[in-house]
């Protein structure tokens, strides 16, 4: 009984061996390289060529990407804009002198001793001067004389006025003066002397001056 066992199992492992020999006669080894040609046997020894695999290339260039082309954006043109120019406006052309001052009394305004000056204001251009102002100062003045200014509501241009100024001075004292003349275009002039000791007006020069205080053309 164990004898025909054994036979049995051994009849079994012999057939699987012949099936395995048979099997592995018939079958190709598989390829180490994928490019060589392997040719199967078939069991009427004809040979069939399987199609060869070419290896991949290691020097196959891969495309390069596309380089983006840069565009020249043109930059804004910057427009100036003109700033505009202001026009000077023109000023009246105003001269003041000083023809000449003395020494006085004044007794109708209970002062003591004064300081005359004859003046004459000029305006030689073609622009009015508007509130015209014409003041007297003076290095020794003491008290506010009412005659120490005036002011005229408008010089035309080409035209001419001659005025007495007085302010109240020290007695006994050489007095020097100044002249302010202003308008409200701009005008701001000052005309100075530096002694006015003389005792008596001198009469040349009032005649000179014509009418006080009387606005008229300017005389070529």
């Amino acid at each position: 009984m164990n004898r025909v066992f054994v036979f049995i199992i051994l009849a079994v492992i012999l057939a699987i061996l012949i099936l395995f020999a048979c099997q592995s006669g018939n079958t190709a080894p598989p390829a180490r390289f994928p490019w060589v040609t392997q040719t199967q046997v078939r069991p009427d020894n004809t040979q069939v060529q399987e199609p060869q695999s070419q290896a991949p290339s290691r020097n196959t260039q891969r495309p390069l990407p596309a380089t983006p082309t840069l565009t020249a954006t043109p930059k804004p043109t910057s427009t100036r804009t003109p700033t505009p120019t202001a026009t000077p406006i023109p000023l009246p052309q105003v001269n003041v002198f000083i023809r000449s001052c003395d020494t006085g009394i004044d007794i109708f305004n209970g002062l003591g001793e004064v300081t005359n000056a004859y003046v004459l204001v000029q305006n030689l251009g073609d622009v009015d001067a508007t509130h015209l102002w014409v003041a007297m100062k003076a290095s020794d003045e003491e008290k506010n004389h009412p005659a120490k200014s005036y002011q005229f509501e408008v010089l035309p241009g080409g035209y001419e006025i001659a005025l007495k100024l007085t302010v109240d001075t020290k007695n006994g004292t050489d007095t020097s003066i100044d002249v302010l003349v202003t308008s409200d275009e701009g005008v701001n002039i000052i005309a100075s002397e530096e002694s006015c000791k003389q005792r008596r007006t001198d009469k040349s020069v009032l005649d000179a001056l014509g009418e006080l205080f009387e606005v008229r053309k300017i005389e070529e």
